[in-house]
């Protein structure tokens, strides 16, 4: 016996640009673009280097730097998204993966790429009287 196949499209957006030191937000949003229900859908989020989990997404496990959300059965054209709340600790440029895949369906991916910029600090003005 041979199991349908599905499809499955999963779509990451974050900031393009943000500060160093600052909480960014990432949406995730895994659709099931095929004609059969997609089952075991599983949604993983690497976090690089230079990006820190500020806690655990909601209904995510977060293990060695890779954040899970396991999302079960996906009816067809039906979707889900997912948010992670992340510190961009260091400036430079910062890719993340999203990866979706299900029982019956092929891996689905895409990315959000930030440009982190250094925090400027303030400076103090003299006072003068």
């Amino acid at each position: 016996m041979t199991t349908a196949r599905t499809r499955l499209r999963v779509r990451k957006r974050g900031p393009r640009v943000a500060v160093a030191g600052r909480l960014a937000t990432y949406r995730i949003t895994v659709r099931n673009a095929g004609r059969r229900p997609a089952r075991g859908v599983v949604v993983r989020d690497v976090l690089p280097r230079g990006v820190a989990l500020v806690r655990r997404a909601r209904g995510a496990t977060f293990r060695r730097g890779v954040v899970t959300w396991r999302i079960g059965a996906l009816a067809p054209g039906r979707s889900r998204t997912v948010t992670l709340r992340v510190r961009l600790v260091e400036p430079g440029r910062r890719c993340t993966a999203a990866v979706a895949r299900a029982g019956n369906a092929a891996a689905a991916r895409d990315r959000a790429c930030t440009r982190i910029r250094r925090a400027v600090r303030a400076t103090r003005l003299p006072v003068t009287g």
